[in-house]
């Protein structure tokens, strides 16, 4: 599998598991009777729902870097240290 197919899989992970963490914790308050709806004026649950998305770009990124390093490598077997002497075969 390629690298751009690598990526697309997973921002289509780290949405999925974005929406079903938020839909989780939402669904979670209104089962609990004195939360309901109010869940959605509470400073802490819009806190979660940012901090969620963050880290899912951020592990976005970060697997993007991981996969650019990836790239760099390829082909490179001697770990780097072809170019010195008495290497090659």
């Amino acid at each position: 599998m390629d690298n751009q197919k690598k990526r697309e899989l997973m921002s289509f992970w780290l949405f999925g598991t974005f929406i079903i963490v938020i839909v989780a914790v939402t669904v979670f308050a209104y089962m609990v009777p004195e939360v309901g709806t109010r869940i959605f004026s509470e400073m802490n649950y819009w806190i979660f729902v940012v901090a969620t998305a963050v880290l899912c770009v951020a592990g976005y990124f970060i697997y993007g870097a991981i996969l650019n390093r990836e790239d760099d490598d390829d082909g490179d077997e001697m770990g780097g240290m072809e170019h010195m002497g008495g290497m090659e075969e």
